[in-house]
This record gives structure tokens, C-alpha cells and sequence, in this order.
């Protein structure tokens, strides 16, 4: 549990059209440095999030997700599309 002063501004919102693994890889690092719990990953990355990506997540039924990588992967799997392709 961080402590009662916890504070995360995330540097960037994800707004649903660039590379979503880039965006959870920024704020898995983000919620490592200040070691944070799951459930409060799950609630802290709804303000990493603007525009469809926010709407996405606040529709996702209540109570259904369970930890933070089952939110992960939903996440990665619904904004998918956008991932950027590996260079060759």
C-alpha cells in the first residue's frame, strides 16, 4: 500500500491511438519506482488514460476485473491494433 501522500501524474495520457505496450511499459516503471500495490495499479492507471481509452475502461462491468494483469492484457488486447510493428 503506498502511503497516504501517494500522487501519480502520469507524464503522458494514452488516448487509444499509439502503442498501447509502450504506454503500460511506462506506467508499470512508474508504479515499480513507488511501489505500489494491484489494486491501486488498477485504480491509478484509469488516470493514465483520455478519450476512448478512459470510456473503454469505465465501461468494463463492475467487479470484473481482478488484477492488474488481467486489466493489462484486456487493455493490450482491445488497443491492439495500434501496437507498432517490430522494426526488421
Amino acid at each position: 500500500m503506498p502511503p497516504r501522500e501517494f500522487k501519480y501524474a502520469p507524464t503522458t495520457c494514452y488516448d487509444g491511438s499509439t502503442d498501447p505496450q509502450e504506454h503500460l511499459d511506462t506506467f508499470r516503471a512508474a508504479m515499480l519506482m513507488l511501489n505500489v500495490e494491484d489494486p491501486i495499479k488498477c485504480k491509478a492507471f484509469l488516470v493514465s488514460l483520455t478519450g476512448v481509452a478512459r470510456t473503454w475502461l469505465t465501461k468494463q462491468p463492475p467487479e470484473s476485473i481482478t488484477s492488474f494483469d488481467q486489466l493489462a492484457g484486456l487493455f493490450l488486447r482491445h488497443f491492439g491494433i495500434n501496437k507498432r510493428p517490430p522494426v526488421t
